[in-house]
């Protein structure tokens, strides 16, 4: 099983292992592409069913130093975060 806390255009997801990870799911790359160079972290995939960009974190370290952009600009997940360590 999945849990998967979702809202807008980002969402952290933990699974039963409780590994979490972040991802945001865009239909413009050049989007996705700005957060991934401004912040030096993670991937990017391409859905092509959904035909939607996807940018990753996967681990624990990448997670951890997107922090303060959780701190910054959503508040909320930053407090999902926090309740998962």
């Amino acid at each position: 099983m999945i849990y998967r806390f979702c809202r807008g255009w980002g969402g952290i997801f933990k699974d039963i292992n409780d590994y979490i990870s972040f991802i945001i799911t865009q239909n413009e790359s050049k989007i996705i592409y700005h957060i991934k160079d401004k912040l030096g972290l993670g991937n990017i995939t391409f859905d092509l069913k959904a035909n939607t960009y996807r940018y990753k974190l996967l681990d624990r370290y990448s997670i951890y130093k997107f922090t303060p952009f959780f701190l910054y600009f959503l508040s909320h997940r930053f407090n999902q975060l926090q309740e998962w360590i």
